[in-house]
């Protein structure tokens, strides 16, 4: 009797677990701050951006630091190209902040009204925003030149495909273009008066876009056209962001996240267990993200979710035994060096490690009985599995 309630508690266990959000939440440093931007460097180093000020971390999001305090300027959009340049949109129309993750620098000469930017490289930036704003930088943002706009509308978000050719995105539907790193600009037809609210070019031939009525559109020459991809919904959408060109989510309001893997063809809706609107997504990695939104909301991606992740060479690189375990676990990762982290099915990291060997024992014999998950991560393959600790 005993082995069979283990048993009915273990399969409980995995339900609940095949049954959890696929993005868990983290905590901003004042969770009543809308937040407005997000971007990932790495792993462990991401930075988001919103009401009061600039919010960053650097192991992973178990712990977010207030790292730029403006007093109730709201800051709406972040970028970089660097993990040593952060640019910063604010709404005061004198300043920019660049900043690194150890150092903060205030910055005068930002142009007015400004909604957008996007860095080419390392000096030179796009920035669009109000009635077709659109002005160039080429000194880190110390001078800005104004470029003629085809377009009167609000631009609302600008993307490069490359270091020539790129796209910025706004009101009633407005898609304008540049094949020369954003010295001259031509309309683009984009088939809705919808307003557009994100843009990412995946490689420098597909790029997507999202905005309001669930509207998104992909374009498979750099930008020249745009074809509607239904996605059978009507959340407005703030945020898009493609790993590949085929692998890609948009994020919007009531909590919404979507996921496809064909191009943006399909589209998977993912848990998100919450239902503020969420205003940006970004990803480091294919199983690095995170997703920012209003009353302070940070979502990180779950890879113990086991979406995305592509396990089809799970078994060749990576096993382990006993399942369920009590004392400890022994890991055969048969590659020369593997990361091992082991994660409570709430995503709480509670051990991390290398293996080198082929063999690798974990002590587990303190981990409260439930439900966790190991993550094998290599160069080129993550893999994640579920183990009962009884």
């Amino acid at each position: 009797m005993k082995k069979l309630l283990l048993s009915l508690f273990t399969l409980s266990l995995l339900n609940s677990a095949n049954a959890q959000v696929q993005w868990l939440p983290q905590t901003a440093p004042t969770p009543s701050n809308n937040l407005y931007s997000v971007f990932a460097i790495n792993a462990n180093a991401c930075a988001a951006t919103g009401f009061t000020g600039c919010i960053r971390t650097l192991n992973a999001g178990v712990n977010w630091n207030q790292n730029v305090t403006l007093g109730g300027v709201n800051t709406y959009e972040l970028h970089t190209k660097s993990a040593s340049k952060w640019y910063l949109l604010t709404q005061n129309n004198t300043w920019y902040i660049k900043l690194a993750f150890s150092s903060v620098t205030l910055n005068g000469g930002k142009p007015s009204n400004i909604l957008s930017l996007h860095f080419i490289n390392q000096s030179c930036a796009i920035a669009v925003g109000t009635t077709g704003n659109i002005q160039a930088t080429c000194d880190t943002g110390a001078t800005w030149v104004s470029r003629t706009s085809p377009t009167a509308n609000n631009l609302n978000a600008i993307w490069f495909a490359d270091q020539d050719s790129g796209c910025a995105v706004g009101v009633g539907g407005s898609i304008i273009r540049t094949m020369d790193a954003g010295s001259t600009w031509t309309n683009v037809v984009s088939g809705t008066g919808l307003t557009l609210n994100a843009i990412h070019f995946t490689s420098p031939t597909v790029g997507y876009i999202a905005g309001n009525g669930g509207k998104v559109l992909k374009s498979i020459d750099a930008g020249a056209t745009w074809t509607n991809m239904p996605t059978g919904i009507l959340n407005t959408l703030n945020g898009v962001f493609f790993i590949d060109k085929d692998t890609g989510y948009v994020a919007g309001s009531n909590g919404l996240i979507m996921k496809t893997i064909d191009g943006a063809t399909t589209w998977t809706t993912m848990t998100t267990g919450t239902s503020q609107i969420l205003n940006s997504i970004h990803f480091a990695s294919q199983v690095d993200g995170w997703a920012v939104g209003n009353a302070g909301t940070i979502l990180k991606y779950s890879t113990s979710a086991g979406l995305g992740i592509n396990n089809s060479n799970a078994d060749t690189h990576f096993s382990f035994f006993p399942n369920p375990a009590k004392d400890l676990i022994t890991i055969n990762a048969k590659v020369r060096t593997a990361s091992i982290k082991l994660f409570t099915s709430l995503g709480q990291l509670v051990y991390e490690g290398v293996a080198k060997d082929e063999e690798t024992k974990i002590d587990v014999s303190n981990f409260v009985q439930g439900v966790y998950f190991i993550e094998c991560r290599t160069e080129d393959n993550v893999t994640v599995k579920r183990f009962v600790k009884e």
